[in-house]
Order: C-alpha cells, then sequence, then structure tokens
C-alpha cells in the first residue's frame, strides 16, 4: 500500500483494507479462511530517501507480518 498523508492517516487506510480482507471467503460449498499481511513504510517531508527504497521498507515489514503469523 502507497499513500501520502500524516502516518496515522495511512495506518488507518492500511488497517481498513486489511480488516476487509481478513474474513473467510465463503464459496458455494467451502469456507476458505483468508490471511492478509500488510507492510506500511512511511517517508516523511525532508527525508532523502528514495521512493523505491520506502517500497522494499514496506515489501521488508509485510513480510516480518508474515513470518511471525507462522509462529
Amino acid at each position: 500500500m502507497v499513500a501520502a498523508g500524516k502516518t496515522k492517516n495511512i495506518i488507518d487506510a492500511a488497517l481498513s483494507v486489511f480488516r476487509s480482507q481478513a474474513e473467510a471467503y465463503n464459496g458455494e460449498e467451502h469456507r476458505v479462511p483468508l490471511k492478509v499481511a500488510c507492510g506500511v513504510a512511511c517517508k516523511n517531508p525532508g527525508d532523502t530517501i528514495q521512493p523505491e527504497q520506502v517500497f522494499h521498507n514496506a515489501d521488508a515489514a509485510m513480510y516480518r507480518d508474515k513470518a511471525g503469523s507462522r509462529r
């Protein structure tokens, strides 16, 4: 997820997406549990970090979340 704005707003947006996707899918014959991982990284005004690094940081956060949920 990539968003601009205050950190709290970005986290709220990510949580909204997470909650909407974290429910089980109910098919015609089967209930399929879904797992959602979310990585959030922020870039503050004035930071010299490149956009590619922000994506990398968000991706790394998502994989840390996935690894933590497997324990």
